[in-house]
């Protein structure tokens, strides 16, 4: 009976101290959380291979690997077209700026002529027709500022 018990007691921490072997996955829940698990739900989302368990095949250690190594260039890629985006934009806005500026330099040559014409005009028409232009002149160099 002892000796049952004993082989009982031996099994039970034998079985503790054994590790499997597997992969572990970060992934974010339905809730924005951040999820740590072996085996990622439907429902999960941006789910990446983060470790493996100890004790893990050969095989199983060169498939983590190539997933490792293949997440890390999915990671360098995003990086990079982050990058090209926000010198992609920036360029835009600096072009914007400086077609604006070109656009408000040019209706401010055209200003004087315009409020000549308007102070001038014979009716009511052509006297709103030139504060319209004098307005959209403003207004274009109101966007270049």
């Amino acid at each position: 009976m002892k000796i049952i018990f004993g082989l009982l007691i031996m099994l039970t921490l034998l079985s503790l101290s054994y590790a499997h072997a597997g992969e572990l996955y970060s992934c974010i829940d339905r809730n924005g959380n951040t999820i740590v698990t072996d085996s990622p739900q439907d429902g999960m989302t941006n789910c990446t291979l983060k470790d493996l368990y100890d004790d893990s095949t050969p095989l199983q250690k060169k498939i983590y690997e190539i997933r490792r190594d293949h997440n890390n260039r999915l990671d360098e890629i995003k990086h990079e077209r982050e990058q090209q985006q926000e010198e992609s934009k920036k360029w835009s806005e600096n072009y914007d700026k400086k077609w604006a500026k070109e656009r408000c330099e040019s209706a401010r040559k055209n200003e004087s002529y315009y409020r000549n014409l308007w102070r001038n005009a014979k009716s009511q028409d052509m006297t709103d027709y030139y504060k319209r232009r004098l307005d959209d002149i403003e207004e274009t160099c109101a966007k270049a500022r």
